[in-house]
């Protein structure tokens, strides 16, 4: 999202400022999409690794994590028409009153509601998990506690959130990842002395 321009509120604008950003609006928007994939199956990964503490906490949080990437893949697809439109100027104006209307709709309220909803209330499961679970290394839920407030709120107040809120989620993904990694070792150390 860092390469997404500042949108103004005049949707007669917008469309002006994405095409004035071309690449970094275009990246911005495909980045987003595809991150979705790789955001579900990381779901399905703490889904399978904490489960066996907390099965229920884990399996709900699982299924809000993958509406969440399926909502924001929603979002991301619309976005990327946006994309598009913006290179037809002479139609812009009539683009622009389909983006406020498509903003209203009840076809698309929906899948963004389910985008915001299912990743916040599905991290918050998850990182709850992580952290009663006593797996390390434990800074991780509390990481993403403060990447959640951050995303979701103070990206509302800053516009240095995003920086902010980009180098949150990567250090508790790292530090999942990096815990994961151990856990798999200390696996195959102790299967490697059983035989």
């Amino acid at each position: 999202m860092a390469l997404q321009p500042e949108l103004p509120d005049d949707r007669a604008q917008w469309l002006a400022t994405i095409a004035d950003a071309r690449a970094g609006a275009s990246a911005a928007a495909q980045m987003f999409l595809w991150s979705q994939l790789p955001f579900a199956v990381a779901v399905v990964g703490l889904v399978a690794w904490l489960r066996p503490r907390f099965p229920r906490l884990t399996i709900i949080g699982g299924v809000f994590g993958v509406l969440g990437a399926f909502g924001h893949t929603v979002a991301g697809g619309w976005t990327l028409t946006q994309v598009v439109m913006a290179d037809e100027p002479a139609h812009r104006d009539a683009y622009s009153q389909l983006i406020a209307a498509q903003e209203q709709s009840a076809l698309i309220v929906p899948f963004l509601l389910i985008g915001v909803v299912g990743t916040v209330v599905g991290m918050l499961l998850l990182s709850i998990a992580h952290f009663r679970s006593h797996v390390h290394p434990r800074w991780v839920g509390p990481v993403l506690w403060v990447w959640l407030a951050v995303e979701f709120v103070g990206s509302g107040i800053s516009p240095w959130a995003m920086y902010l809120s980009g180098l949150l989620l990567l250090a508790g993904c790292s530090g999942l990842a990096a815990g994961l990694l151990a856990a798999r070792q200390d696996e195959c150390r102790s299967f490697a002395v059983t035989d």
